[in-house]
């Protein structure tokens, strides 16, 4: 099956040939496959066949950042939503 016909299965109340998936990849994450093989200029979604495009937009209130901490293990901020975060130091795309 195609992705569009996967799709379209599961839409229908129909059971596809596999389940169709659709993830996000860390950039640190994409960064480290480049550096162990995956070619330059191909997108891992394609490549792994991922089903689902994303598309998204800045859905947050917009408010201004504001730098609390930094230290060696995380960062400490207020979010565009005027939340408190604490996130890993490594990398800019690591899980809070």
């Amino acid at each position: 099956m195609t992705s569009r016909e996967r799709l379209r299965a599961v839409l229908d109340g129909q059971v596809p040939d596999r389940v169709p998936f659709q993830d996000a990849y860390w950039l640190s994450t994409r960064q480290r496959w480049r550096g162990e093989g995956l070619p330059a200029g191909v997108d891992p979604a394609e490549y792994f066949g991922c089903e689902i495009a994303r598309h998204g937009g800045d859905y947050t209130l917009q408010l201004a950042r504001r730098r609390l901490e930094d230290n060696p293990r995380y960062r400490l901020y207020v979010d565009a939503n005027g939340a408190t975060r604490r996130d890993l130091a490594e990398g800019d795309d690591s899980t809070p």
